[in-house]
C-alpha cells in the first residue's frame, strides 16, 4: 500500500476516534499581550482549523500549523474567563477542541513579554559564548520573586541557561557552532516560580558567518584553445567557484600578455586585446578572494589556434594594408604622427607589444605622441608597430596595418 494512502487512512482512523471527544486546554493569559502572541499550540495532523465562535474570532485566530494566537488587543477582556471552541476538520470527520483562557492582569500571571525572541552568535567561538540580542529575555508577573529557567526543547546539548540576578537570564553556547553545519536553532525556554503556573517562550538563535572557509574552484586547471580570429569582448572562460560561506567574491586575473580581462564580480574572462601573433601558447592565473581575504588561484593554459612565429604566414590569411613610413624630426613632440584611412565601423588596436610613447585613437585610427613624450634620435632611430583593425559590423573581419 502506498505510504501516502496508508497515512491518510491512519489519520482518518484517528479522527474517527476523536470525532466525539472534546479536547480541553487551559491557559492563563496576561491582558497586555500584543496581537500575534501565541496562546497555545494544538496538535497538527494535517487537519484544518476554525474558531467556532464569532465573538472569539474578533480576538483570536488559528494558524494552519495549529498555533492559536491573539489577533487584536485583549485588554478589554481582563478578568474574564473565555472559552475558545476550535473546530478541527480532516477528510469527512470533525471534532472540537476547547481552549479555556483566563485573562488576568499582567501583574498576577507569570509570563514572558514576548512569545518569540531572536538572538545571534558568531560561529567558531569557544564554548561559553553569550547569545546576543536577547538581553530583555526574562519572565515577569506572578506572585513569586524567585524564577527559575530551563530549556525544555531544542538543542539542549549546545545551549545552556545562566540565571542572573533580578530574575534575568542569558543563554550561552555549550560547544563550538558551525554555520555551515546548521545556521539556526529554535529553543523552548520555561520559566517556573513556586506559586505560579510555568510559562514558556521560544528563542530563535541565528549563527552568523565568520568567513572561515576559503572559496574553491571547481577545477584547479583550465585549458583554453582560442582561435586567433576570436572577436574582441568575447567570453572565453567562466570558472565555477564554490564558497561555503556564501560571501561576496572578487576575481582578478594575472595575464602576462594583458590580452584578457576578467569581470571582478562574476569571474568571466573576456578577450580585451588583439591576440599576439608570436605567442602560440602561454599560461595565466585566475584568482578569487572572499571578504576574509582567503585567496585561491587556478591555472589557465592558453593555446592560440592559428598563431605562428611567422608574421608573413598570417598575412596570407588576412588582408594587409601596405606598410606605412613616417619621418619626423628629432625631439618632435606635437601633432599627429599617422592618420589611417578608416570608415565608421572600423576599430583600431596596437598589436602587443604597443609602443611605449605612442597613443592610438581606437575610433579614428590617429597615432600621436603621448603627452609629455618626445622622440629622441640617440635613443632610437625608428619605432616599429603593428595596428590591427577590426569591424563592429563584422567581428570575424581582421585587417593588419604596419
Amino acid at each position: 500500500m502506498p505510504g501516502s494512502l496508508f497515512r491518510t487512512l491512519f489519520l482518518i482512523a484517528c479522527a474517527w476516534q476523536l470525532a466525539s471527544t472534546l479536547m480541553l486546554h487551559r491557559r492563563h493569559l496576561p491582558a497586555t499581550v500584543k496581537p500575534g502572541y501565541r496562546v497555545a499550540s494544538l496538535t497538527h495532523w494535517g487537519q484544518r482549523y476554525s474558531i467556532d465562535d464569532p465573538e472569539m474570532r474578533n480576538y483570536f485566530s488559528v494558524l494552519s500549523n495549529g498555533d492559536v494566537i491573539t489577533s487584536s488587543d485583549i485588554s478589554s477582556l481582563e478578568d474574564q474567563r473565555l472559552t475558545i471552541p476550535v473546530l478541527n476538520s480532516l477528510a469527512s470527520k470533525s471534532w472540537m477542541e476547547m481552549l479555556h483562557v483566563e485573562v488576568s492582569s499582567s501583574e498576577h500571571i507569570l509570563h514572558f513579554p514576548r512569545d518569540l525572541y531572536e538572538g545571534f552568535v558568531s560561529e567558531n567561538l569557544p564554548p561559553g559564548a553569550i547569545i546576543e540580542g536577547i538581553s530583555d529575555l526574562h519572565a515577569v508577573g506572578g506572585g513569586s520573586h524567585e524564577i527559575h529557567y530551563a530549556i525544555t526543547a531544542g538543542a539542549t546539548d549546545l545551549f545552556t541557561v545562566v540565571e542572573l540576578s533580578g530574575n534575568q537570564v542569558q543563554i550561552d553556547s555549550r560547544d563550538v557552532l558551525d554555520r555551515e553545519h546548521q545556521s539556526e536553532y529554535m529553543l523552548t525556554l520555561r520559566a517556573k516560580a513556586k506559586h505560579d503556573q510555568p510559562t514558556f517562550t521560544k528563542i530563535r538563535i541565528i549563527v552568523n558567518d565568520t568567513e572561515d572557509n576559503a572559496p574553491v574552484f571547481e577545477k584547479q586547471e583550465y585549458d583554453l584553445v582560442i582561435p586567433d580570429t576570436t572577436p574582441l569582448s568575447a567570453t572565453v572562460l567562466r570558472p565555477k567557484v564554490h564558497d561555503p560561506d556564501l560571501g561576496e567574491l572578487t576575481f582578478t586575473l594575472d595575464d602576462p600578455l594583458d590580452v584578457f580581462t576578467i569581470n571582478a564580480k562574476t569571474g568571466s574572462v573576456l578577450l580585451s586585446s588583439v591576440l599576439p601573433l608570436t605567442a602560440q601558447s602561454y599560461k595565466m592565473t585566475v584568482n578569487v578572494e572572499d571578504p576574509a581575504k582567503h585567496r585561491v588561484s587556478a591555472l589557465v593554459r592558453v593555446v592560440i589556434e592559428g598563431a605562428t612565429d611567422d608574421i608573413m604566414h598570417v598575412r596570407t590569411r588576412r588582408e594587409v594594408r601596405a606598410t606605412k613610413h613616417v619621418e619626423v624630426p628629432e625631439n618632435y613632440n606635437m601633432g599627429n604622427l599617422l592618420d589611417l584611412d578608416n570608415d565608421f565601423y572600423e576599430r583600431f588596436h596596437f598589436r602587443p607589444p604597443a609602443p611605449e610613447k605612442l597613443d592610438l585613437n581606437t575610433v579614428t585610427g590617429v597615432v600621436r605622441l603621448k603627452p609629455g613624450e618626445k622622440l629622441d634620435y640617440e635613443e632610437t632611430t625608428e619605432v616599429d608597430f603593428i595596428i590591427v583593425i577590426t569591424r563592429t559590423d563584422n567581428p570575424s573581419y581582421i585587417l593588419i596595418s604596419e
